[in-house]
This record gives structure tokens, C-alpha cells and sequence, in this order.
């Protein structure tokens, strides 16, 4: 069991062995050697982005780079040893960050992309190598803000030392209160001397559920014409094989960073023009940033390279077949057309019969996703943000539960007049 993220509570990273509810810790890093922050977060800075932000903008730019102009500068100022990582750069939190100033002046942005990545994922492959060999453990189980880098995790999966790897998809700080409630609960079971009885959800689907009475009433008082739906999932899907870029509200909350459905925005993957209205009209992200594609599970392999158990959840890269490159090519990395994919099974089975009425009008058993939320701002929490949010953008429709906002004008103004 490994954990690594930028400081943690001083202990950046960790390599554990679980047994059961025991867990034996092995090794620990001090947070000032931590290559999460002091390597990744250190040259997002340097680059002008955001650090302990921003990172996911440096590993969307990295295919796009050349890694070997800028690796030089890189390499080195952390390294592995043994079970721990190293700071060999003499410095510490922001002093780091001029370390790379000063070696990465008037390197392209690119490269220095290519080459953080580049050098962050060799890294990450050592660290892992050494932990399965000093434990003889090739089940890797992990955790921590880094093992949100999907492009690292996918060279974590591919080594021949791994024979499985499960990232907690809340693997951010937002995870946090679910490992902390499961050792307060341990430590009580201790306590009162019973049996802990672990019962662990299997969805990801854990947050807030509006009733219909709550939805109906927020749209009634928004003022915007809006009508119940027969059958949500043939409508929504109508409206995606009809180029439509739909917002749906519905169910629980997702637990983690990632919209798996019920608070996503959605579009057809075969279209690229989706990408350029997402980006510039609702969006406003970076144009090189990727979407994401909801697959149904049944048609895995016809669009992922050797899916895995665990790609329920938008946390690790694959490869991508033809078919896939070419039928979800919006929701795949448009330079290296790899995907971040959420297959879509009986744990949701409202989203998946979106995608079944979806298919069934194009023959494409997958959808774009991405999170429901305007550039800066939190994914929507209620009703009421979510039909804010459809006033401040230009989707095309909103989906809270059974009902349905559209916009009715040609020019997407009709509605909101």
C-alpha cells in the first residue's frame, strides 16, 4: 500500500503492507523530499500555472512537448533511495521553485511539460519497483494527490512487477474524512472489544440526493419554461446524437474529483466541435486540456487497450483502439488520443441507459464527460447553482432529475430572455 502526495501531515509518502484492518508501515519520506510538490508543484509555478492546482494543466501539455530539451535540467534533483525519495536540489518549498528558474530559463513550456512528466513518471516507476520487490507484494493499492497523475498510473499498471493496482479514486485531501472515519471506527471497535464489520460502499456515488419536490421547485422558480420527461434517458440521449451539449443533474453526488454522470456536462465524443464549445463558450478551459468519455462496459474492448477492473473512475490512462481513437476521439487527449475512461455498469443505472439510448441512435457505446461547472468554480451542488450555471453558459440543455430546461432559440436565448 502506497501513499505519496505533497506534504501530507509531514510524511509525504509511505510504503505500507495491509493486512486485514493492520496496516505495518514500512517506510516514510519526509514532506521536504516529496517530488509531488517540490519537483511537480516547484515547476508548475515556474511555468506561471497555479502549484498544488494546476499540475493536471503540465500533464495535459506534456504529450505535445519534447522531453529530451529539457530533461537535463530535471533529472537529478530528486532521485529514489530504496524505499524513500530524495531532495537534491540544497532547497526547500519555494526556494525550489527558483532552483528550476534558474536551470529552465528560456525553455520552451512544452518541453519543460514533457521533461516534469518525463521525470516525475521515472521516478514514480523506481518507487514502485523498489516497494513490490521489498515487500514481494505485486498487488499495489494507492492513495495521495500524485496518483491523480492518470498518465503515471497507466506506467504503474503496465510494469511487468505489478500483477494488480487499485488507486482510491478519491486519492486527493478529499478523501480524507472516509480513511479517517474508517480508523475512528477501528479504533472504537478496539475499544469496546468487538468485531469490526467493514462494510465499504462499491459506488463513488456518496453525496447529496435532491428529491423531485426539491428540483421541480428550484426550476419553478428560476421562471424558465422546463417540462417532466417519460423517459429521461431516451431523451438525453436523443439530444447527444443530435450534437446537444447537456448538463445532467441527477442522483447522489459524486464522492472524489471526478463527475462519473450524475454531475456532469455530456456531448457526442464523435464530434470535435464539441471540444471548441466546451472550451471557449462553457468551459473556458486551456485548449490543449482533454475531456474525458463515459463508456459502457459492455464495449470495453471495443475502444480501450486492455481495460481494467478498476477503470470505473477516470483515474488512470489507456491506450486506445482505432475504433476508439476514431468514434470517442472527443473524449480522448487530442495529441496522444489516450483515454481517461469511466466504464458504466449496474452501479449507475440510470447514466448507463443514457448511454444504451445514445448508442442505439449512433452505434457508439460511450459519451463525452465532463464536470458540471464553470471555469473556476466548484462542480454545482444544488439545483439551484446547477440552472445558475445553465444561465452563465451556453449549454444547450439542463437535466435535473426528470426534468428538462432547453434552450429554445436558435441563437440559445429564448429560454432566458
Amino acid at each position: 500500500m502506497l501513499t505519496l502526495d505533497g506534504a501530507g501531515d509531514g510524511i509525504c509518502a509511505s510504503v505500507n503492507i495491509a493486512r486485514g484492518t493492520e496496516i505495518e508501515v514500512i517506510s516514510q519520506t519526509p514532506k521536504y523530499h516529496s517530488p509531488a510538490a517540490g519537483l511537480y508543484s516547484a515547476i508548475t509555478a515556474h511555468l506561471g500555472l497555479k502549484p498544488y492546482e494546476h499540475e493536471y494543466k503540465v500533464m495535459g501539455m506534456a504529450p505535445y512537448g519534447q522531453a529530451q530539451y529539457s530533461i537535463d535540467a530535471i533529472r537529478g534533483a530528486f532521485t529514489v533511495n530504496g524505499l524513500k525519495f530524495r531532495n537534491n536540489t540544497g532547497r526547500f518549498a519555494a526556494g525550489i521553485a527558483s532552483y528550476f528558474h534558474a536551470r529552465l530559463y528560456q525553455h520552451r513550456f512544452d518541453n519543460i511539460c514533457a521533461a516534469t512528466q518525463l521525470a516525475f513518471e521515472d521516478l514514480m516507476v523506481d518507487w514502485v519497483r523498489n516497494a513490490v520487490r521489498a515487500t514481494g507484494i505485486p498487488k499495489v493499492t494507492a492513495a495521495g494527490g500524485a496518483f491523480l497523475n492518470v498518465k503515471a498510473n497507466k506506467l504503474i499498471r503496465e510494469m511487468p512487477e505489478v500483477e494488480a493496482l487499485y488507486v482510491y479514486p478519491a486519492s486527493d485531501d478529499g478523501g480524507t474524512p472516509v480513511g479517517a472515519a474508517i480508523l475512528g471506527y477501528l479504533a472504537l471497535c478496539q475499544e469496546r472489544q468487538v468485531e469490526p464489520r467493514l462494510n465499504l460502499p462499491k459506488s463513488m456515488y456518496q453525496g447529496v440526493e435532491f428529491t423531485e419536490a426539491e428540483m421541480e421547485a428550484a426550476a419553478k422558480a428560476s421562471g424558465l419554461p422546463y417540462r417532466r420527461m417519460p423517459d429521461p434517458a431516451e431523451e438525453i440521449g436523443a439530444l447527444l446524437a443530435e450534437g446537444k451539449i447537456v448538463a445532467r443533474f441527477a442522483g447522489r453526488e459524486e464522492l472524489g474529483p471526478r463527475s462519473l454522470g450524475n454531475r456532469s456536462i455530456l456531448a457526442d465524443p464523435r464530434d470535435l466541435r464539441s471540444i471548441r464549445k466546451l472550451n471557449f463558450a462553457i468551459k473556458q478551459r486551456d485548449f490543449w486540456m482533454p475531456f474525458a468519455a463515459s463508456v459502457l462496459e459492455e464495449d470495453a474492448a471495443r475502444y480501450i487497450v486492455n481495460p481494467t477492473a478498476w477503470a470505473y473512475y477516470m483515474i488512470e490512462a489507456f491506450d486506445t483502439t482505432p475504433e476508439g481513437a476514431d468514434k470517442l476521439v472527443a473524449g480522448t487527449h487530442p495529441f496522444d488520443r489516450t483515454i481517461r475512461p469511466q466504464l458504466v455498469n449496474d452501479l449507475n443505472p440510470e447514466y448507463r441507459d443514457v448511454i444504451r439510448a445514445f448508442k442505439a441512435r449512433t452505434g457508439v457505446g460511450g459519451v463525452l464527460n465532463t464536470s458540471f461547472n464553470l471555469h473556476g468554480s466548484p462542480i454545482v451542488g444544488t439545483p439551484e447553482v446547477a440552472i445558475e450555471t445553465l444561465k452563465g453558459s451556453a449549454l444547450d440543455a439542463l437535466v435535473l432529475g426528470p426534468f428538462l430546461i432547453e434552450r429554445m432559440g436558435q441563437d440559445g436565448s429564448a429560454s432566458f430572455g
